[in-house]
């Protein structure tokens, strides 16, 4: 094959070449962030062992668990913080009955 022909060829057979991202493109496009974390060597080898048995990646046993975990951080740390504040009197705190009667459920 003639050298010129072989180099076209391979030439329009390679991937495009994309430029990088930009910071807001990671934004728009919805793309993961991609994290890394240090396991305690006991704690890799339990998810080892629980990918290789149900046949899943580890990174889907992760996600689950931030996904999951996450909401009771949120409960748990928001409302340390919240009680926080009620503690120093910047919070409100509304009754029973002032919350039915706001939201028209009084009898």
């Amino acid at each position: 094959m003639d050298t010129s022909l072989a180099m076209a060829l391979r030439r329009n057979l390679s991937p495009p070449v994309r430029p990088p991202l930009r910071y807001n493109e990671y934004k728009y496009r919805k793309l993961a962030m991609a994290t890394s974390i240090r396991l305690d060597p006991s704690v890799e080898q339990r998810l080892d062992r629980l990918a290789s048995q149900t046949g899943r990646t580890k990174a889907y046993y992760l996600r689950e668990l931030v996904t999951n975990g996450l909401e009771d951080l949120e409960d748990f740390y928001l409302a340390a913080a919240t009680m926080e504040r009620v503690r120093k009197g910047d919070e409100r705190l509304y009754t029973l009955e002032e919350v039915e009667r706001d939201l028209g459920l009084a009898d």
